[in-house]
């Protein structure tokens, strides 16, 4: 690649799209998918309307 993707000083990937179910639901799958996938010592964090919506909602996910 060209460069590498930073979020947070920390290397990171984006993932974007659009899905007909709602957004509580989509972002709680991902964390379950990411769970079973990632290896151990990843970490999940979120930008933009995604990370407004769970801070708002009450609760925060994570690996």
């Amino acid at each position: 690649p060209e460069s590498i993707n930073h979020f947070q000083q920390l290397n990171s990937a984006t993932l974007s799209g659009v899905s007909g179910v709602a957004q509580g639901e989509l972002l709680a799958k991902l964390n379950t998918i990411l769970s079973n996938v990632a290896p151990s010592g990843y970490t999940s964090d979120f930008s933009g309307e995604s990370r407004q919506f769970i801070q708002e909602s009450g609760g925060f996910f994570g690996l």
